[in-house]
């Protein structure tokens, strides 16, 4: 008899980015190796990119239950003058230029009333929804993945509806101790809030899954030591199939340095910088093989390319191109390019994108 998994996500195709690969590649697996995978997810999302190209994962026949969400971007976007077509990228909401009084107040409601994220409106009709859906379809296991962690949530109030299910809590990035958290402008009393809700979701799961050691022990340290052994590391991976043709190696050719994910400016790896830095200085012949990617692309980007500036400084000068590669010497992330500092020799002045 197959074992029946519900997997809550916000992110599934024809949502694109990092997020949304976790999962989807684990439905697909799960499902290859006898499992019954059920998804739960939203219908039109606000998601900061779309790949239907994605849609090619989803195995033949899969149960993918989708619900109407309300998200407050409509009215941010109206409230600040964006165009109703902009994408807005929740997860870094703090990143955006807050320029104008419409931006900052923006940021402190929705940091302060749209607790634990600007999903939380979802939680409670999901909960209703699933709890009616598990009872004529019954399931083995919950997996919740997040962020958005409004997602832990619905799973939570289902785990209090069915004791007896096994509930996995996925964290694919931190929660209150995500980097750009002192970007928020939380007041105490939505900070405390914050806490309460990670720590609820920490005690009720089953056991959790982070994408990272470090991670998997900040969030450890918010329990009592005994049920630590209710973590676990899945590291991200890669699918096989993705690839199609086998890497043939070549000592001429290009050495390449890929970034999956996203870097921000308070995600800026300096010494990975420093380290590319003094082995373009002592091996010349990196100028032309070393490449940094970044994937996947976000939009048209280009080639960045580092050349002697003034003394012993490097300037990296962008040229715009419609290919994803980069010439080594600089961070880029994922919407618009900004300036930030790089460190020691590096020049402070340096294009990175975000």
């Amino acid at each position: 008899m197959q074992k029946r998994i519900l997997v809550l996500t916000y992110y599934w195709p024809p949502s694109g980015g990092a997020g949304v690969q976790r999962w989807l590649k684990m439905v697909k697996y799960l499902h290859a190796l006898d499992w019954e995978p059920v998804v739960y997810t939203v219908d039109q999302g606000e998601w900061p990119i779309e790949d239907p190209t994605l849609n090619k994962d989803i195995p033949a026949g899969l149960t993918c239950l989708k619900r109407p969400i309300f998200e407050p971007y409509a009215i941010y976007k109206w409230f600040t003058g964006r165009k109703s077509s902009e994408r807005i990228n929740p997860a870094f909401f703090s990143e955006k230029t807050t320029n104008t009084w419409r931006d900052r107040l923006s940021l402190w409601i929705r940091a302060n009333f749209f607790i634990p994220d600007a999903r939380c409106f979802w939680i409670k009709p999901s909960i209703r929804y699933l709890a009616d859906y598990v009872k004529t379809n019954p399931v083995n296991f919950i997996i919740s993945t997040g962020p958005p962690h409004s997602m832990h949530r619905i799973a939570l109030g289902i785990k209090r509806r069915f004791p007896h299910l096994i509930w996995i809590a996925d964290f694919r990035d931190p929660w209150t101790d995500i980097d750009y958290m002192h970007h928020l402008k939380l007041m105490f009393w939505a900070r405390k809030m914050h806490l309460k809700m990670e720590r609820e979701v920490l005690e009720k799961a089953s056991g959790v899954l982070c994408v990272g050691q470090k991670m998997s022990q900040r969030l450890q340290l918010k329990l009592k030591p005994l049920q630590s052994n209710k973590f676990k590391v899945l590291y991200n991976g890669f699918d096989e199939s993705d690839r199609s043709e086998p890497a043939v190696y070549n000592s001429n050719s290009q050495f390449i340095i890929s970034h999956i994910g996203t870097l921000v400016k308070d995600r800026n790896p300096e010494v990975l910088w420093r380290v590319l830095h003094d082995l373009k200085q002592s091996h010349l012949h990196l100028n032309q093989k070393l490449i940094v990617k970044r994937v996947p692309p976000k939009k048209t980007l280009g080639h960045i390319k580092a050349r002697n500036n003034t003394g012993n400084e490097n300037r990296l000068v962008l040229k715009k191109q419609t290919h994803e590669r980069f010439r080594f010497g600089t961070t880029f992330s994922r919407c618009r390019m900004r300036r930030i500092a790089l460190p020691g020799h590096m020049n402070p002045n340096s294009t990175v994108w975000e």
